[in-house]
């Protein structure tokens, strides 16, 4: 016992060995969120009742793994969905919107969309902003037919006079042009443009009195003023000045363009230039130069002078118009003086001119036809490309004159059946329209009947000239009697046949 034992009367007991039943229990250690240090042995109970909750757990997840379907293998997957999208879906089958997927029978038999496609439309309902939109677009339709100025008629008739214009296609333009201003009422508004147009076409077709007359009559005093619509204000201008030297030469011929004769051309003549001298108040030249001198021309024509002669004051007409204005007083005449001549290098320069001007021009068809008809060696092939051409770009609802160059042709080529139809076709469109013409084509049609034996047609022309005061041409009736070929009569510039 040591000594601080004794100090206090602490007793020494003697020590008892300790076994396992009579050693006292240890203190419970308190409860902590640490982990007991190392792996402590468990009770022989609990290993066994974990080790059946795991069989447990084995054993039920083995029962529903063999109740789901096999695993596919990858390569049939990919084949039967490949099968799936190359089968074909009837047409009555497919979706009516998007025409590629089945649509859905199970909203009813008929119903028309696939599941993708409803998905949309109801995921984008048709907003009120949109039916709104919708209205009001109606509304402003309807008030601009109700306020617009033309009828549709009216604007179709102005589109289709614009496109042909723009074409080159001037006698559709001026027909359609004229079809709108005959519908409109005296007093009645019309399109400006139209106006402008038609105007224009007048002055280039040789009408200067009526290209004025538009001027006059559709636009105001305030609009000539517009320093844009000076070039149509000109045309009043043009409008007296062609009626001023029109009246000046009527009183100087008036006789003579009654009866178609001139006998004392050179006086007449002096006459006419004479006009050139006189002038105005201002001192100014009191007559235009191109028409007096267009006028000269007609005298000449109605005197008979040469071709040659002619054709030098056409060419000084075209001379005196520097600005390419007045094509109507000369470019036609010059076409046809230089077939009549055989200057083949001016006629070929002027026909390229005339349908560059108006492709519808038929008069320069038929002179360039005329150019390789009027030959020792005539050549029918060429006429009757010429005749296409002008086929293709005739005047809608003029009589077919290119069937006169078809004819001709046929003729030359001995094929006279083909003539004989051709001629017919023109000659049945000149009565059915009314049309004005010569004897030209008539005189071609007895010519036809002839060579055909077409006795009864023949009778036919026959009575239609008597009727006039008048008789077949003389070279029709010498083929059909056999004292000329059709060739000669074809060539005969100076016949009237065709």
């Amino acid at each position: 016992m040591d000594e601080f034992e004794k100090e206090n009367g602490a007793v020494n007991e003697p020590e008892v060995p300790q076994t396992p039943e009579t050693a006292p229990e240890k203190p419970a250690e308190p409860l902590t969120d640490a982990e007991p240090a190392g792996d402590a042995p468990q009770a022989e109970g609990d290993v066994r009742k974990e080790m059946e909750d795991l069989r447990d757990l084995f054993q039920k997840t083995l029962d529903e793994t063999a109740q789901e379907p096999p695993i596919q293998p990858l390569d049939d997957y990919e084949e039967e969905t490949e099968d799936a999208e190359d089968e074909e879906i009837p047409e009555e089958d497919r979706c009516a919107c998007c025409g590629e997927r089945r649509r859905n029978t199970e909203y009813g038999e008929d119903y028309p969309y696939c599941d993708e496609c409803r998905g949309l439309m109801l995921a984008n309902p048709i907003r009120f902003s949109a039916v709104l939109s919708v209205l009001l677009v109606f509304v402003v339709a309807a008030l601009s037919l109700y306020f617009c100025t033309e009828s549709a008629n009216d604007y179709l008739q102005l589109f289709d006079a614009h496109t042909a214009y723009q074409e080159g296609k001037l006698s559709d333009a001026m027909m359609y042009y004229t079809k709108y201003f005959s519908s409109k009422l005296s007093g009645e508004k019309v399109s400006m443009t139209a106006v402008k147009q038609l105007s224009e076409l007048e002055m280039k077709f040789g009408y200067p009195d009526r290209a004025g007359s538009l001027i006059e009559t559709y636009m105001s005093d305030f609009e000539q003023k517009l320093p844009w619509n000076q070039k149509y204000t000109a045309y009043l201008s043009e409008m007296e000045q062609f009626q001023t030297a029109m009246t000046a030469v009527r009183e100087l011929i008036s006789t003579e363009l009654a009866t178609g004769k001139l006998e004392n051309y050179e006086a007449k003549d002096k006459e006419l230039q004479a006009l050139l001298l006189e002038t105005d108040e201002d001192g100014q030249p009191k007559y235009n130069p191109l028409y007096v001198e267009y006028f000269r021309a007609v005298v000449m024509e109605l005197a008979k002078r040469s071709d040659e002669e002619l054709l030098q004051q056409f060419q000084a007409i075209e001379a005196l118009d520097t600005d390419g204005t007045h094509p109507w007083l000369y470019m036609t005449s010059i076409l046809s003086l230089a077939v009549r001549t055989g200057d083949t290098e001016t006629a070929k320069t002027y026909y390229d001119k005339c349908i560059a001007f108006n492709k519808q021009e038929m008069q320069a068809y038929r002179e360039y036809a005329n150019l390789h008809r009027y030959t020792e060696n005539p050549d029918p092939d060429e006429m009757l490309k010429i005749a296409e051409t002008a086929k293709e770009n005739a005047c809608v609802g003029d009589a077919p004159e290119y069937e006169m160059i078809f004819s001709v042709a046929y003729l030359l080529k001995e094929d006279n059946q083909a003539a004989m139809q051709a001629i017919e076709t023109y000659i049945n469109a000149l009565y059915s329209s009314q049309q004005q013409s010569t004897v030209r084509p008539f005189n071609l049609y007895a010519l036809c009947a002839a060579v055909c034996g077409d006795e009864a047609a023949y009778k036919d022309m026959e009575q239609l000239f008597a009727s006039s005061g008048m008789a077949i041409s003389a070279n029709v009736q010498k083929v059909k009697d056999g004292k000329m070929t059709v060739k000669q009569a074809l060539t005969d510039i100076g016949g009237d046949i065709g």
